[in-house]
């Protein structure tokens, strides 16, 4: 069957009795709202149905139901895909918004695929420990693991999927299994980065934490006219420093010459990190908060309300240095955009 066939309302109420008032279709109060994605661009995205799954076993069900009338299925758990991917058009959402429990054991935490990265942060570092992962804070936890998982900790602690333990999943058989290192090795490695989480659908997470540090946080911005050259020196100055200091660079568009800044994180103390951002060039207006590590989430996280916006985006990896200058050109004279550039390496970068 196309993804265009529509399903029989006879079938979809074979499903309801499954989920009961779980199962949201067009014609059913909340459809509209439940069916908005981050990503505005695709906010006129139908899909046949939106699945709110609260247990594996409503899991099982919607693969189940996917499979026997061949349509679309997609998990959502943030609905933070920059391409829509979790909005089938005339398929079924999974969503596992209702599965977001976060306990902490020891140095170990269990987090439901639907929890977002501001709740995962409230539970993990309110045990007082940590877990890197990304910095907005309605970003699923179940995408962002699955796809790696970077943020402002990682070059000191590694990709959120490093610290992976063990996984829940409902693969396409209806099988619900736990995967880890040493139980189903091979679908445990599928699923930490690689494929973007295609073999079923994961309903949680066991993560390996490490003890909250305490962290101080700046902020670095340099007037127009300055990013040649204060880029040129950030990609030196990047080089050199230390696993503990993570650094985002961004640069606007202003419709004349473009703006450069900087924002990170370092695992330390302020006064060791001044010495740092002594190295890059004179001029910038800086500010330096010490904070400790639910604090600093909380700070990068924004508000957890966040409705989404409409946008284009897209990513590269730049496995060598560029010219400042091309940068500038790149930005300069444009009427609006933004342009970020994240600092890796460190435990990032060690496989």
């Amino acid at each position: 069957m196309s993804s265009g066939t529509a399903v029989a309302d006879t079938n979809w109420a074979k499903l309801r009795k499954r989920l009961g008032d779980r199962l949201v279709l067009p014609q059913d109060a909340g459809y509209d709202q439940l069916r908005l994605p981050y990503n505005h661009v695709y906010a006129n995205r139908r899909p046949a149905a939106i699945a709110r799954c609260v247990s594996p076993q409503d899991v099982q069900a919607c693969l189940d139901f996917a499979s026997h009338e061949r349509i679309p299925i997609a998990a959502r758990s943030g609905k933070h895909s920059y391409a829509g991917y979790s909005v089938p058009e005339h398929g079924l959402v999974a969503d596992l918004g209702g599965m977001a429990d976060v306990r902490v054991d020891g140095s170990s935490a269990r987090v439901g695929a639907g929890a977002r990265l501001i709740d995962v942060y409230e539970g993990i570092g309110g045990a007082g420990r940590a877990l890197p992962a990304g910095s907005c804070g309605t970003v699923g936890i179940g995408g962002l693991t699955l796809g790696g998982g970077i943020g402002v900790i990682g070059r000191k602690y590694g990709l959120t999927c490093d610290h992976l333990t063990s996984a829940r999943i409902v693969t396409p058989d209806g099988c619900h299994r736990t995967v880890s290192a040493h139980e189903e090795p091979d679908l445990f490695w599928a699923l930490r980065g690689g494929g973007g989480g295609n073999f079923g659908i994961v309903t949680s997470f066991t993560f390996r934490t490490d003890p909250a540090p305490d962290l101080a946080v700046f902020s670095l911005q340099y007037p127009a006219g300055a990013t040649a050259d204060v880029f040129d020196a950030w990609q030196e100055w990047i080089a050199t420093t230390p696993d503990e200091l993570w650094s985002g660079c961004g640069i606007t568009a202003t419709g004349a010459l473009s703006t450069i800044g900087f924002d990170g994180t370092y695992v330390g103390q302020a006064k060791d990190l001044h010495r740092l951002l002594d190295r890059m060039p004179p001029g910038g207006e800086r500010t330096v908060r010490e904070m400790t590590y639910l604090e600093a989430m909380r700070f990068f996280a924004g508000p957890a309300d966040d409705p989404g916006t409409a946008f284009v985006a897209s990513s590269r990896m730049l496995r060598h240095r560029v010219r400042g200058k091309r940068i500038a050109e790149l930005v300069d004279g444009q009427r609006d955009g933004f342009l970020q550039l994240d600092s890796w390496g460190g435990a990032l970068s060690r496989v």
